[in-house]
């Protein structure tokens, strides 16, 4: 990955975290019928976000990131269009790098939360339950985490804590046994060990 790329996913990372609002442009940028692809946004933002940012540093993110929508919404359908299928190429490229890479060892992803700790612990038998039972155990199980004591959840969080950190751990190991560059973004690490990896 270029030091472009990677300066561009680190501001855009940056940008996604400090307001909520990105969402809202999202929305309303692709509720249009010719620009209506949220990848297609998302993509041409982490193509153009350090562009801009560097020849603005004065600009908020927010700021950047409506300007950049601006200039979305502006392009000529044909354009959208080449957008739309690269995003469509690049999101079939990330699962097949992700599926290669969970298959040669990359560790899985534990419950982020005390609340999915607990879900997985309650539905672990679920398997093979029809969608519709599913959906009202998932609501049960919602009901029965917020009539929990504050002292349970709190034991929750932590264990999901633990296993955030087991996880880490874990990932960084798997990554320096294939001399893979470590990052947390998942995509990114499956990418760089497909490409050193994946039979040519």
């Amino acid at each position: 990955m270029s030091s472009e790329s990677s300066n561009s996913n680190r501001y855009f990372g940056k940008s996604l975290g400090s307001f909520g609002n990105f969402f809202v442009i999202l929305r309303q940028i692709t509720s249009t019928s010719a620009h209506n692809n949220s990848n297609a946004f998302t993509n041409f933002i982490h193509s153009r976000y350090h562009e801009v940012k560097s020849s603005k540093p004065e600009l908020s993110n927010y700021d950047v990131i409506r300007k950049l929508a601006q200039l979305y919404k502006s392009l000529p359908v044909e354009e959208v269009e080449k957008l739309k299928l690269e995003a469509k190429e690049h999101q079939s490229h990330v699962k097949k790098a992700t599926k290669f890479a969970y298959r040669n060892g990359m560790p899985k992803s534990p419950p982020n939360s005390g609340l999915k700790v607990f879900m997985r612990e309650k539905l672990k038998d679920s398997k093979g339950t029809p969608v519709s039972q599913m959906r009202n155990d998932f609501k049960d199980t919602v009901k029965q985490w917020m009539s929990l004591p504050e002292s349970d959840q709190l034991e929750y969080n932590n264990i999901a804590k633990d296993l955030k950190n087991d996880y880490e751990t874990k990932l960084k190991e798997w990554a320096t046994k294939n001399n893979i560059q470590y990052t947390k973004r998942i995509s990114i690490l499956a990418d760089r060990f497909y490409r050193a990896y994946y039979p040519k």
